[in-house]
């Protein structure tokens, strides 16, 4: 695949002919004390230095709230159809690649699900390398070599190389067309090749946190019962916050709103989430709730695509206000429920 080196103000250029050409661009941004993906209209608002915005590139591709249907007062029902608007998702780091590849399969399962579809082919990712991981992160514990440089999950990838340099590479066929668009800059070298390698390895090292995933997906499976679940969920307080933040958590309700059919995000850590109609709620304690979400992620997902439903990005902790740390829980699990002595055994 075919390589540039550009400096800044290159890339500035090359953000301003994406929005010539009809793009709209999405990159990290600040907002007040924030930094958050949003839509940018010069490549100067584009910050380069950050870790994960707040936002993932989800509510990009699957709205918090969209209208699926209208209604006349005739009884005539009207399919909304997502207008197709050319997205270039600028900035998008490994992590948030990787999950929305998990999100192409959710929503590819049983069904093509006309809404997501829709948005995602317009769609193009521009991966940037992670060359300074933070200590929240552990996406090298998920195998399909995610990692703080993985490429493959983009259509371009930017690695910078130093203050004044990035490296552009080509991913997809999609990336050979935008990279062919780029006139400034110089082709890459060897040398340029061996620096994203170092980088990446250095990078790789500075992340410490580790999950066995097989011996984690084992050992949750045969512990559903356990006490473990009712003392690592205390701290939780139901707020959703770990949900909306995930890149990868796609529960959504659909409601009728005067003339309109809605859908909207919606989180299994909520109180009604699972509440039946007759009035039962097969989880009606918190650490119900909190268990399915880690089940959810490390063992049905896993059970269904041969995936674990997680990236390591860190967000759920990170803005978690009682900062319970998934990480740890499934990491601690097989010695804290063994401790514990109660429950499923491993």
């Amino acid at each position: 695949m075919a390589k540039k080196v550009i400096d800044d103000e290159c890339l500035n250029q090359f953000v301003s002919l994406l929005r010539q050409r009809g793009y709209t661009v999405v990159a990290p941004r600040a907002e007040g004390s924030r930094i958050v993906y949003g839509e940018v209209e010069t490549g100067a608002n584009f910050l380069r230095e950050y870790i994960n915005p707040q936002n993932s590139p989800k509510d990009f591709l699957f709205p918090r709230r969209e209208e699926l249907l209208s209604f006349t007062d005739d009884g005539e029902v009207i399919a909304v159809v997502p207008e197709a608007v050319k997205t270039v998702l600028l900035g998008v780091r490994p992590c948030d690649a990787m999950a929305v590849q998990h999100l192409d399969k959710i929503f590819n399962w049983d069904y093509g699900d006309i809404y997501y579809n829709r948005r995602r082919r317009n769609t193009i990712l521009i991966g940037l390398a992670c060359n300074k991981p933070d200590p929240t992160c552990f996406c090298t514990s998920f195998g399909n070599g995610l990692g703080p440089h993985q490429k493959e999950n983009v259509d371009l990838m930017l690695t910078k190389l130093d203050e004044r340099s990035y490296l552009v590479e080509a991913v997809s066929k999609t990336g050979e067309e935008l990279l062919s668009l780029i006139a400034c800059g110089a082709p890459g070298r060897p040398s340029h090749d061996e620096k994203a390698l170092k980088l990446r390895e250095r990078a790789e090292k500075m992340i410490t946190k580790r999950l066995d995933v097989d011996t984690t997906v084992k050992v949750l499976d045969n512990n559903f019962d356990s006490d473990y679940w009712k003392d690592v969920a205390r701290k939780c307080i139901g707020c959703g916050i770990c949900t909306y933040l995930c890149p990868t958590c796609y529960c959504f309700d659909i409601e009728d709103e005067g003339t309109s059919r809605l859908r909207f995000w919606d989180s299994c850590q909520f109180t009604v989430y699972s509440k039946h109609a007759t009035g039962h709620n097969p989880r009606d304690q918190p650490y119900k709730r909190y268990r399915n979400r880690v089940y959810h992620k490390f063992v049905y997902f896993k059970k269904n695509f041969d995936e674990v439903l997680c990236v390591g990005c860190g967000r759920c902790k990170l803005y978690c206000p009682m900062k319970v740390d998934i990480f740890k829980i499934v990491a601690e699990a097989e010695v804290n429920i063994v401790k514990l002595g109660r429950g499923g055994g491993v």
